[in-house]
């Protein structure tokens, strides 16, 4: 399925990030999500003093919204743009809001995710 991102333009701030620019660190509090418009992402995480490199998001996939998915204090992962990038921001609240909705099955299937997320990433 192909989201349509003409309708959230109107809704969602759009922001241009050039190549070697940082959305959002590992470890930063703040939780707002980008739909990635245009460009490549890569995200990575620090593990023990090691950069492991997680994925490369592209067009029209969606990131950063794991510390509200997953009720986490804090970023997972940082994400530096591969090339010149558009996004979509989408405020944490919005997702908090989304989330708190969600059926509660639904978000016990998505926060299983996170021990096998956990045992990837080799984190305890």
């Amino acid at each position: 399925m192909l989201l349509d991102l003409s309708k959230l333009e109107s809704k969602f701030e759009t922001s241009n990030f050039h190549k070697g620019e940082v959305l959002f660190r590992q470890g930063e509090i703040n939780g707002d999500g980008f739909i990635l418009k245009s460009g490549v992402v890569g995200l990575t995480r620090e593990i023990e003093g090691t950069i492991v490199h997680a994925a490369k998001i592209n067009a029209g996939e969606v990131m950063g919204v794991w510390k509200v998915l997953f009720d986490q204090p804090e970023r997972t992962f940082t994400a530096t743009c591969l090339l010149d990038v558009t996004v979509l921001k989408i405020p944490e609240a919005n997702l908090q809001r989304i989330i708190n909705n969600a059926d509660p099955f639904l978000k016990y299937c998505i926060g299983s995710w996170l021990s096998i997320t956990r045992q990837f990433m080799s984190q305890k």
